[in-house]
């Protein structure tokens, strides 16, 4: 039996100073962000929630942020990276 990975500690200053720079860094970079549907992602589910976009670049983690603190304020958000980026990248394995 395969034991399961543990979660990545995150460090909540580095994550709100991060969060407010790839919230201005997305506005500098993009028009606007739309999600399918009339409503918000639920915040009330006490069930997990997978979020799929419909391709992979190094974009997605940035607009997961921006989308987990403008609606999903109460949970604990995580996204993959690509293991020789994080490795260039260190800060992000808090």
């Amino acid at each position: 039996m395969k034991r399961a990975a543990s979660l990545p500690k995150i460090s909540p200053p580095l994550l709100l100073f991060f969060g407010r720079y790839a919230t201005g860094y997305l506005r500098r970079h993009f028009h606007t962000a739309r999600l399918l549907g009339p409503d918000a992602p639920p915040n009330e589910l006490d069930a997990p929630l997978v979020v799929y976009l419909n391709h992979a670049a190094w974009w997605d983690p940035l607009v997961c942020l921006f989308l987990a603190r403008k609606f999903l304020v109460d949970r604990t958000a995580y996204a993959p990276m690509d293991a020789a980026a994080l490795g260039r990248y260190g800060f992000f394995e808090r």
